[in-house]
């Protein structure tokens, strides 16, 4: 509501800034508008106000809620496929059953039957397609509504989530979409730089590496079996687990941050904490495709001196971080 009272706000100062006759004119239009259908909409929300007396909330949100399901869903779509209502109505009346605990999904049924699906109406279809078709046709969109409500409630749950974990993260991208935008409206050259020279090559590495990995780490998570895992790289293993991790290590490609699903997947099939973090410090410095460039550019001599020198480092960092951490409830969390 304050969205919109804002937009209308700016709406009418600019109107007012080009023409103020044509703003009178609009606004004039726009007010007899409301009160032709003024008396529709009171009459309605009395109706509903009177309903909603007479029925207690805790019987709404039973049968109407978020937690009401299928049962909420049929509830919705069968009172959207009889009513009558025109659509300006409809929207003032769904957004007085939101107050009292109808949730969205259900009112994304009840919304989609009234426009699409016409019980009442049926007589007046049948003259002009038939029996047959007008029944497919009402039948169909009576499950497309069912359908429609399913998605927004599960999108919804995942969106919730998402803003529930990620707010801080979804703070910082609103914020850099929004500089990008005004920075390429106004030709400011940081941040389009920013955007073009730094982000763009950034976001494509990781657009074009990570869902590959996750597919990976799903298929990996289907077909290794844990007590393999556990028996080569567990806490039992020993030295052949430390060096097993480190060739599995070795032979992965990718920035850091490929590092992280792997040890999810590694943790969760019985993976020791000294490997999971003797593997994370052999990916940062000693995977092959890397080394080969080191040499390039560096020499042998520098590359098998610095693997000789940061492999024990990374094994007593990770026997340091087993020991710190060992019954203290520490776990490698699902992303």
């Amino acid at each position: 509501m304050e969205i919109l009272t804002i937009i209308a706000a700016i709406a009418i100062i600019a109107s007012l800034i080009a023409d103020r006759q044509k703003t009178w004119e609009g606004t004039k239009i726009g007010l007899l508008m409301f009160v032709k259908i003024l008396p529709a909409i009171l009459s309605v929300l009395i109706l509903v106000s009177i309903f909603l007396y007479l029925l207690p909330n805790e019987i709404i949100v039973k049968y109407l809620g978020e937690d009401a399901g299928l049962t909420g869903y049929v509830f919705a779509a069968i009172a959207g496929s009889v009513a009558l209502i025109p659509d300006f109505i409809a929207y003032p009346l769904a957004g007085v059953l939101v107050k009292t605990g109808v949730s969205y999904p259900v009112i994304a049924v009840f919304i989609t039957t009234l426009m699409m699906v016409g019980i009442m109406t049926l007589p007046i279809e049948i003259k002009f397609f038939g029996v047959r078709v007008s029944l497919i046709r009402n039948i169909f969109y009576f499950f497309g509504a069912l359908i429609v409500g399913f998605l927004i409630g599960s999108v919804l749950h995942f969106m919730r989530n998402i803003l529930k974990n990620n707010w801080i993260s979804l703070s910082i991208i609103v914020a850099f979409v929004l500089f990008v935008t005004v920075s390429f409206s106004i030709d400011y050259y940081p941040g389009k730089s920013i955007f073009k020279e730094q982000f763009y090559s950034f976001f494509k590495e990781m657009i074009l590496f990570l869902p590959i990995m996750f597919i990976l780490i799903g298929l990996g998570d289907v077909w290794i079996n844990r007590e393999k895992v556990e028996k080569h790289i567990g806490k039992d293993s020993g030295l052949k687990g430390i060096i097993l991790v480190i060739f599995l290590s070795m032979a992965q490609v990718g920035p850091l941050y490929g590092a992280f699903p792997v040890t999810y997947l590694l943790w969760k099939k019985g993976a020791s904490i000294r490997n999971i973090f003797i593997y994370i410090g052999a990916f940062c410095t000693i995977k092959i495709p890397m080394i080969t460039f080191e040499i390039g550019f560096l020499g042998w001599k520098f590359s098998l001196l610095r693997t000789l020198f940061s492999l024990p480092i990374i094994i007593l960092i990770a026997i340091l971080m087993e020991r710190i951490l060992k019954n203290k409830g520490f776990e490698v969390k699902q992303p």
